[in-house]
């Protein structure tokens, strides 16, 4: 089984992660090997952004990720470059290991080729201040970065992949039992198939 799980910004994926993780799927966490697509992929994206993104001779994410939020064309280009080998690494590593059940932690699930190896898709929906709240705690960000990312976000859904896979829904409020409840039902309607 092969399952997306998604959200927007401060949803609380990495969390609806770990606990998947404790219920015995493994976890391909694509922040992590978007990390190294992009690391290994300095020369282009410099030559994409220019220099300002070079701090002290290192290639700063944080610099690109300022530019990113803010430019949509520069975003669109940036992606271009990295979803593309994010997806093949992926998908290589489904192929690989065909009989694991795996829970895919993926930000910004796009319409791609990965979507035809998912058996289903988990959105967390949370509401927009606890996204702020949470993304003041966990992130360095000023107030004014976090809107952006978050506006940047806005026309991210799920409702695009109805008709490909089935969706599953988490709701991850203030309310720590209700998020509970939501996960353990999730989970039975996963493994039931």
């Amino acid at each position: 089984m092969v399952i997306a799980l998604s959200g927007k910004c401060c949803s609380g994926k990495n969390y609806i992660s770990d606990k998947f993780k404790s219920d015995g799927f493994t976890i391909i966490d694509v922040d992590i090997v978007s990390r190294d697509v992009f690391n290994s992929n300095q020369e282009q994206i410099i030559q994409l952004f220019g220099e300002s993104v070079v701090v002290d001779g290192i290639l700063s994410r944080k610099a690109v990720g300022e530019i990113v939020f803010s430019d949509k064309q520069k975003r669109l280009e940036l992606e271009e470059l990295i979803h593309p080998k994010v997806y093949q690494f992926i998908i290589n590593q489904i192929k690989a290991n065909s009989s694991t059940d795996y829970i895919i932690n993926i930000p910004l699930l796009k319409k791609s080729e990965l979507i035809e190896h998912l058996n289903g898709i988990v959105w967390i929906r949370s509401p927009l201040l606890l996204r702020i709240i949470r993304a003041l705690k966990r992130d360095s960000y000023s107030l004014l970065v976090i809107l952006k990312r978050i506006w940047s976000q806005k026309k991210l859904s799920v409702k695009y992949f109805k008709s490909s896979v089935d969706i599953y829904y988490i709701d991850n409020s203030w309310f720590s039992k209700q998020m509970e409840g939501s996960y353990n039902l999730t989970l039975n309607r996963l493994r039931k198939g």
